[in-house]
């Protein structure tokens, strides 16, 4: 059995492949081991984005590709 827990207070931002700020999602929460969705109000191009996830505790990059 997996072990759940709550991450507060987490900051996600999208940046494109130059480095440019898309959109920032504040005051999030998650809990570890659960798929999350975060809400994209804007129409973005196809191509490669990097998101941004951090908090006080922790942060890290995942690459992504939108067709």
């Amino acid at each position: 059995m997996s072990e759940h827990s709550n991450i507060s207070n987490v900051t996600a931002t999208l940046y494109d492949v130059t480095g440019r700020e898309i959109v920032v999602w504040n005051n999030l929460s998650f809990i570890t081991n659960e798929q999350a969705e975060l809400p994209l109000q804007k129409n973005i191009q196809s191509g490669i984005y990097f998101l941004s996830i951090k908090n006080s505790n922790a942060n890290f990059v995942v690459k992504l590709n939108h067709l």
